[in-house]
C-alpha cells in the first residue's frame, strides 16, 4: 500500500524496511525525542513488526524523490468502531528533521485517516520536554492536555478541525 500525496510518498512498513527504521530509531536524534527511549534489538525489532503488522495499526515509511527514505508515521490502535487512532512520526536526518517534508508526510497521513479509514479523532502522545512537537502539533489543530502525567502530554484532534487547516495549509503542502 502506497500513499502518494504532496510530494511526498508513504509506503507500508514491510520486513525490508525493518532494519533501517531500526537505525533511525537507535539514533540519539530520534530516540531522545520519543516515550520509548530504551535501545531497540534486531529481535525486539522483528516482535514488535510482527504484533503490529495488522488492520488495526498502519505503519509507513516516508519517502521522497530528492532524499529517498526519510523517516516513519504511523496510525496505530485503529478502533474501527469508536473511529479513533493515535498517530506518530518521527524524521532521520539533518534535511528532513524540521522540514516541510514533515507536514506533508503527517497532512497525507490524517487524510488517509480521516478519509479512506473513516476516523473521527486521532490522538498523539508528545513527550512533554518536546516543545517543537508540541507547538508542531497544536498548529495541526491538536488540542494539548497535559493532565496524563508529567512527562507526557497528549493531543487530539477532531476531523472537523483537521478539514479547517488541511484549507488553511495547502499552499504549503503543494509547493
Amino acid at each position: 500500500m502506497e500513499i502518494a500525496n504532496y510530494g511526498v510518498v508513504l509506503s507500508r512498513l514491510k520486513a525490508e524496511h525493518l532494519e533501517e527504521v531500526r537505525y533511525w530509531r537507535n539514533s540519539s536524534s530520534v530516540k531522545n525525542f520519543m516515550v520509548y527511549q530504551s535501545e531497540i534489538s534486531e529481535n525486539d525489532q522483528a516482535h514488535w513488526f510482527e504484533k503490529v503488522n495488522n488492520r488495526a495499526n498502519y505503519y509507513f515509511v516516508i519517502q521522497t524523490t530528492g532524499l529517498g527514505n526519510i523517516g516513519l508515521v504511523d496510525l496505530k490502535d485503529v478502533d474501527y468502531e469508536k473511529k479513533t487512532a493515535e498517530y506518530g512520526i518521527f524524521m532521520f536526518g539533518e534535511k528532513s528533521q524540521g522540514s516541510a517534508y514533515t507536514s506533508k508526510a503527517v497532512f497525507s497521513l490524517l487524510e488517509f485517516g480521516f478519509e479512506q479509514l473513516n476516523l473521527e479523532t486521532v490522538s498523539c502522545s508528545i513527550l512533554s520536554s518536546n516543545m517543537p512537537a508540541i507547538r508542531f502539533n497544536k498548529s495541526l489543530g491538536f488540542e494539548i492536555n497535559d493532565t496524563e502525567n508529567k512527562s507526557v502530554v497528549k493531543g487530539v484532534l477532531q476531523k472537523s478541525v483537521f478539514r479547517e487547516k488541511l484549507n488553511k495549509y495547502m499552499r504549503i503542502l503543494i509547493r
